[in-house]
């Protein structure tokens, strides 16, 4: 089975729940979303859908960095004090790690895409400032595209 990519640039707060959709509308298959702490402050609920609806495919990565680096890195409501753990915890999910070093990250990274889902993963990260944030690699209906033949094709 292939792997299929997909960058959604800040379709902020709506990653979680694609990735819901995906996974269960496609339950071969494992669904990993990345994004940021700033997206997950602003729909914590989607922890409770995805936990709910039964996702054992899905593994959700939160990179916490504290800032909503997409726009400008203002800081995230409740930045350093939010214990997204607890949260995915308190959401029903059945694996949930964290970490704050790359080497533990690395040499556990296996283990965590194995875990029995859905898999909540918060990796605490180092903030970038005056980085410009990511742009969309195209228009969206080709990206749409192209993601629907990748699904058809693997």
């Amino acid at each position: 089975m292939g792997h299929t990519f997909v960058y959604a640039v800040a379709a902020l707060t709506c990653e979680f729940l694609l990735g819901l959709g995906l996974a269960l509308a496609q339950p071969n298959r494992r669904v990993i979303v990345c994004n940021g702490d700033g997206s997950m402050v602003m729909n914590l609920g989607s922890l409770v859908s995805i936990a709910g609806a039964g996702a054992t495919n899905l593994v959700v990565v939160v990179f916490d960095n504290g800032v909503y680096e997409v726009t400008g890195s203002q800081p995230v409501p409740g930045r350093g004090k939010v214990d997204f753990p607890a949260i995915a915890r308190g959401a029903g999910f059945s694996s949930v790690f964290e970490f704050s070093d790359l080497d533990s990250w690395k040499s556990q990274v296996a283990t965590v895409l194995a875990a029995p889902g859905p898999v909540f993963v918060a990796l605490r990260v180092i903030a970038e400032y005056g980085i410009p944030g990511p742009r969309s690699p195209g228009p969206a209906g080709d990206r749409g595209r192209r993601f629907i033949d990748a699904l058809r094709s693997s």
